[in-house]
């Protein structure tokens, strides 16, 4: 199992099927062919395809506003790309810790892992990759307000106590200082174990 490109666990991302943005419709990624592979040999997209993931982003970006629905709209795009080269996208939804990126990684067990990283990688920055960096750009750090309740209960029985204000890591770090990081981090690790114990959670 292949980890994508997003934070260290490159968790990233899910997909929501949206209509045209902005006036013009993102064309979603099109099947293998359609041009020789750019650059050298050992890269698996085609010019075309590149093209298109450029354009497809381009589109997304097109007001300088990036919103969930543009994400999980490329994020489709980003799942069509490595269909056509016969990857899975393994996709838990967004990351409750930070709301910026999304659970995910990539398969396939008839590959190396390094293969499919590479694929990854190559679709990750056709489809998705600038408009993953502006929407974390343009939408703070904001934790599931569930998974923070649990959070500041653990904090409450170490004696940390932070205000109603405190929506996500940085603001704990912020409130509580940098020599209570480590007592931070480990609780939220604990809700995210008691809350999503089935699925990797990338903290940041």
């Amino acid at each position: 199992m292949r980890m994508s490109h997003a934070g260290q666990l490159r968790v990233s991302i899910a997909a929501l099927l949206i209509g045209g943005l902005f006036g013009c419709s993102a064309s979603p990624p099109a099947d293998r062919g359609g041009g020789t592979a750019a650059g050298s040999s050992d890269q698996h997209l085609t010019e075309k395809e590149r093209a298109d993931g450029a354009a497809a982003q381009e589109a997304l970006l097109g007001d300088g506003v990036i919103s969930r629905a543009d994400y999980e709209k490329a994020t489709e795009f980003l799942g069509k790309c490595l269909q056509a080269h016969d990857v899975q996208l393994v996709n838990k939804g967004w990351n409750p810790v930070n709301q910026q990126v999304m659970t995910m990684w990539y398969r396939n067990p008839e590959l190396s892992d390094d293969e499919v990283g590479a694929i990854g990688d190559e679709c990750h920055g056709a489809w998705l990759g600038r408009v993953e960096d502006q929407f974390a750009k343009s939408n703070p750090p904001r934790m599931k307000p569930e998974l923070m309740l649990v959070v500041k209960e653990c904090l409450r029985n170490k004696n940390l106590a932070v205000s109603d204000r405190a929506v996500g890591i940085p603001d704990l770090d912020a409130e509580l200082g940098e020599d209570r990081r480590q007592d931070i981090r480990a609780c939220v690790r604990q809700a995210v174990s008691q809350l999503y114990p089935d699925s990797p959670v990338a903290i940041y």
